[in-house]
């Protein structure tokens, strides 16, 4: 009976190294679906693969998962001024910033960079959205680049750029009444 006790156990514990081993395999070919363009299947991957414990907190699984996102962004949404793909990119890179806590990925350039590009697009995006009707996308959109800000710069001046966003608005609207 006890040697039945340890069979099953040495099988439970095979079995969830294995799982483990496919899940991280997951975001490796999501990794390579992303290298190959197809978007689309990455996303669907990546999807599961960080729905698991273990990628939950894997920096690596949100790094590319912020990477496709961004791409799917880029090749899809770069016009729309509320864009979900934005957003799920800018919350899994961050994400992966705050999963490394020995700063370990390699990629860590990267990973700021492109939130570096993120945050420039919510800003550029406050252009879009000045007018009487679509102001508060705009201040939505400010609100997303400075959080981004905050975390990669150090030296980002909030206030400052809180004081240019709301004089550009409020000279919207002083524009709207002459």
């Amino acid at each position: 009976m006890k040697g039945l006790k340890n069979i099953s156990l040495c099988l439970l514990l095979l079995l969830a190294t294995q799982i483990s081993f496919a899940q991280m395999n997951k975001v490796e070919k999501a990794l390579e679906l992303y290298a190959a363009k197809k978007l689309d299947s990455a996303k669907v991957l990546i999807n599961e693969a960080i729905q698991t414990p273990e990628s939950a907190k894997d920096y690596q699984a949100w790094m590319v998962r912020g990477f496709v996102y961004k791409d799917l962004y880029k090749g899809n949404e770069m016009s729309n001024v509320a864009s979900p793909f934005r957003d799920s990119s800018a919350v899994s890179l961050i994400q992966s910033l705050q999963l490394d806590l020995e700063s370990k990925n390699p990629q860590k350039a990267n990973v700021t960079q492109s939130l570096k590009f993120i945050a420039s697009t919510y800003h550029n995006d406050i252009n879009k959205t000045l007018d009487t009707l679509a102001y508060k996308q705009a201040i939505i959109n400010s609100d997303k680049h400075k959080a981004i800000m905050k975390l990669i710069d150090p030296a980002f001046d909030e206030k400052k750029y809180n004081y240019d966003v709301y004089s550009t608005i409020g000279s919207m609207f002083e524009k709207g009444y002459e």
